[in-house]
């Protein structure tokens, strides 16, 4: 008979029954690690801890095995957002808002782009290139009228009185024997100057007037389009002759006279752009940034008028040049011995049938003046307007 065999010691290897599971040697160490060390799950359980550990990152096997052993354990995982560290992978925050930053230096080279549009659509009309060389050559006949002339435009000379064009004067000569050419020559920084200070004078008074006007609206809209409707109501030339009446004669005079008269226009033309920009998406997000009236007003608002104020301010350059001498033609302009066409021209009227210079010359640089900057006006129109421009 074969004796009983002895139960198995402490710590000896107990092997499985064929066909049984060997369950109870993995339950009998609760101190190992869960998963293996190639990253494989664990039988029955899951993995899912290591993995939402960090967020929008794959976890490879061998950082697969440090996140499960600290998920068994309790601990954080390195990565996650209780550590204060974003995960690598995610797009920083700073990034995104320096993006408007980096927008900034595109915006200004797109102005400049289309400043350097305006000018070359304006050099490709043929009117504006033609009103352009004009007004130069009277402007640069003005500043070098002393290089171009060697007579005083005040000096008289009774011996050569009504001379006729020849070499020695280029235009003839005045019932004063002056040199007409000179007179003419010095008589353009005149007529420049009151177009340029009278047109100043209506855009300065007038297009703060139109913008507060058009802006605020209510009462004080109300009150500035009635005294604007006052001065509508009289012609240009005749308020001109007003205030000229009032202020009495002389360049100065003019110059406010017809700055004066040049005021409603203006004041009409930045009302009717301020209506319609100021319900405008831009208008509404510099208020809801908390930007203040006269910051959107001349900030935001009055930039985008530029184009038909600058359109306005050619076509009144031509208007103040043609009522000055008006004004001059009435004899409540420029007075003798100033040489201001329209002063010119009226004195000549006199010898019109004998000397016929004197009329002829004054009414063809009149003529080309106003000429010119009608031109460069129409010119800027048709490039400032889109519609113009793609007819």
């Amino acid at each position: 008979m074969s004796s009983p065999k002895s139960a198995p010691e402490a710590g000896t290897p107990v092997k499985a029954a064929p066909g049984k599971k060997a369950a109870p040697a993995v339950e009998a160490a609760p101190d190992e690690k869960a998963a293996p060390a190639h990253g494989k799950k664990a039988p029955g359980k899951k993995a899912a801890p290591a993995v939402k550990a960090a967020p929008g990152k794959k976890a490879a096997p061998a950082h697969g095995k440090a996140a499960t052993g600290k998920a068994a354990t309790g601990k954080k995982a390195p990565g996650k957002a209780a550590t204060g560290k974003k995960a690598p992978g995610k797009k920083a925050a700073p990034a995104v808002e320096a993006a408007p930053d980096e927008k900034a230096a595109p915006a200004h080279g797109k102005a400049r782009g289309e400043i350097a549009a305006v000018v070359y659509h304006l050099l490709r009309s043929p009117s504006a290139l033609i009103g352009l060389a004009v007004i130069g050559m009277f402007a640069a006949a003005a500043a070098a009228a002393p290089l171009l002339t060697r007579w005083d435009p005040a000096a008289v000379d009774f011996e050569k009185y009504l001379l006729a064009p020849s070499g020695e004067h280029l235009l003839g000569t005045d019932e004063l024997g002056r040199d007409l050419f000179a007179r003419l020559l010095y008589g353009a920084r005149i007529s420049l100057s009151i177009g340029l200070i009278s047109m100043s004078i209506g855009l300065v008074i007038g297009v703060p007037l139109g913008a507060f006007s058009g802006w605020y609206g209510g009462a004080l809209d109300l009150i500035l389009q009635r005294l604007i409707d006052i001065l509508i109501a009289f012609p240009g030339i005749l308020l001109a002759i007003v205030v000229v009446a009032i202020l009495g004669v002389g360049v100065e005079n003019v110059m406010i006279a017809i700055g004066i008269a040049s005021i409603p226009k203006y004041a009409r033309l930045v009302r009717g752009s301020f209506l319609s920009l100021k319900r405008n998406v831009y208008t509404a997000a510099a208020r809801a940034a908390g930007l203040g009236d006269l910051r959107i007003i001349f900030g935001h608002i009055l930039p985008n008028c530029l184009g038909p104020i600058i359109v306005q301010s050619t076509f009144q350059m031509a208007t103040a040049i043609l009522w000055a001498a008006g004004l001059g033609f009435l004899g409540l302009g420029a007075q003798p011995p100033t040489p201001e066409w329209g002063a010119i021209l009226s004195r000549g009227r006199a010898y019109i049938r004998g000397a016929h210079h004197l009329t002829t010359f004054p009414g063809i640089a009149i003529f080309l003046m106003v000429l010119g900057f009608n031109l460069v006006g129409d010119g800027l129109r048709d490039v400032i307007d889109p519609k113009s421009r793609s007819l």
